[in-house]
């Protein structure tokens, strides 16, 4: 292991920082790498890998920049020790071409994840104008038809069976990767419809090195502050060009404004005032994904009790709510199939570290990973084990909110206020004059926490705690907070 000066690249957008570290190291080389977000401590900074992917949502990267570290480089020179090597090779091999096989069969590639557009749309569930509007004619123009129309390459990650990466050339023309959240929140919810104008933005915050979600989140906030008089501002919605400066002026933390973006919705609300709060589209301080949930209940649940705050990964009900329950229910199967998909997403895949699409997409059984698992470790786990390794990591986190706010309580589990109010409902379409209803909001949030062990502040209980091992947490979080 070498630590060495990052001199040369200090300054540098990630394509640059890759190219370089290819020319010394060789393309066989992981890399993990910062932009001038990172650099600047930007709050939803992320970390970049493969050129086309980015993780950390909730600020690595300025995690990484506060430690003044520039990139990791990691080239492999052994093989990965696995348990039964021979077994697990056959399983994989055999497996990765049935995964292949359905992904043909089913085309779900062709698309990706950018095909979510137009079923959002239709089901007014796309967030649209910082998230007041729910629907848009024009949505059509940057759907992923018209994605896959303009491709150029398509990526993936390594021994990946069903490449999502959809390549296009941006209104400059570069190559830009695009998926469903790029589209949402640098499109419709900017109101820019123009498909290589949203390329190019997203673009931008890939060599940045900044979140395409909070980033996209951050400027219609802006937008619709200037709109309600909280601020005042040059930018509008619709204006690609303006959002692209303000863009750099985010990475760099350049001037007040650039500032101002760059630490975020919550805190850019807070400096506003004016009620802006209600409206800045974030739980516990990270931006809502592109899913409009002012009147879908548990996927709300599911944004406002994500322990990261605001993210789709951890549950996504969305389909399930739409296709198999009634839409404007609030009742306890909700709740339990909020719980049921966080032990999967959130727990299983999140500590196997493997990617959710092929169960999630092409109906890839759950219970094949445990298989994978057993024969990567040596470790003969059930699905019941993961389960309740899953909960142990959702009671963790909750302790570490507690610990660090003194004073939790249930309204941060909540989803943004706009949500709930009247005002905010759509005029016209399938959802018309619908909008959450709190006091149901609050019966879901119980369904879930009785479900959970957790009591009514949202807190695991001591009994709770004990059973999943975190007995020596509890006591620790008890210096701050009174455990049930």
């Amino acid at each position: 292991m070498q630590f060495l000066p990052a001199d040369e690249l200090w300054g540098k957008g990630t394509y640059d920082t890759n190219d370089w570290i290819y020319a010394k190291y060789g393309k066989n080389v992981g890399v993990l790498a910062i932009g001038p977000g990172g650099e600047n401590r930007v709050l939803y900074a992320v970390v970049r890998s493969l050129e086309g992917r980015a993780g950390g949502r909730p600020g690595m990267g300025a995690v990484m920049g506060s430690k003044k570290l520039k990139a990791i480089v990691v080239k492999g020179t052994k093989p990965i020790p696995v348990a039964d090597p021979e077994r697990m090779k056959a399983i994989g091999t055999g497996d990765l071409k049935k995964v292949r096989a359905i992904d043909k069969k089913s085309g779900w590639s062709i698309q990706g994840t950018t095909g979510v557009l137009a079923w959002c749309n239709e089901v007014a569930a796309l967030p649209v104008r910082n998230f007041r509007k729910t629907r848009h004619p024009d949505a059509w123009k940057i759907d992923g038809e018209r994605l896959n129309d303009a491709r150029i390459a398509t990526y993936g990650c390594p021994n990946c069976a069903m490449h999502c990466g959809i390549t296009i050339r941006d209104h400059e023309g570069r190559e830009s990767e695009l998926d469903y959240e790029n589209i949402g929140l640098l499109g419709a919810n900017l109101e820019i419809f123009d498909l290589d104008q949203v390329a190019s933005l997203n673009h931008l915050c890939d060599d940045y090195g900044i979140d395409t979600i909070s980033a996209g989140c951050s400027l219609s906030f802006y937008a619709d502050a200037i709109e309600h008089g909280a601020t005042q501002g040059d930018f509008r919605f619709g204006d690609a060009e303006r959002a692209k400066q303000l863009l750099g002026l985010a990475a760099r933390r350049e001037g007040e404004l650039g500032n101002l973006l760059a630490d975020g919705t919550l805190r850019m609300a807070r400096r506003f005032g004016q009620g802006s709060e209600a409206y800045a589209m974030q739980v516990k301080g990270l931006d809502i994904p592109a899913y409009n949930c002012k009147f879908i209940p548990g996927m709300a649940l599911a944004l406002g009790t994500s322990p990261i705050g605001a993210h789709h990964k951890e549950a996504w009900v969305i389909t399930f709510e739409l296709k198999q329950t009634a839409r404007d229910s609030y009742g306890r199967e909700k709740a339990e199939k909020v719980v049921e998909l966080q032990r999967i997403r959130g727990g299983l895949f999140e500590f196997l570290v493997a990617c959710r699409f092929p169960w999630v997409e092409l109906g890839w059984d759950v219970k094949n990973y445990p298989i994978y698992f057993s024969k990567a470790t040596g470790l003969d786990w059930a699905l019941d084990d993961f389960w309740k390794v899953g909960d142990r990591i959702y009671a963790l986190m909750k302790f570490f909110w507690v610990r660090e706010i003194p004073d939790w309580d249930r309204t941060r589990d909540y989803p943004p206020m706009a949500w709930f109010d009247p005002m905010n409902a759509d005029r016209e379409g399938p959802i018309a004059g619908k909008i959450l209803e709190l006091d149901k909001y609050n019966e879901l949030l119980d369904h879930f926490y009785d479900i959970r062990g957790w009591d009514k502040r949202g807190i695991p209980t001591r009994k709770t705690a004990e059973s999943l091992g975190l007995t020596d947490e509890a006591r620790e979080v008890e210096k701050y907070t009174r455990l049930e």
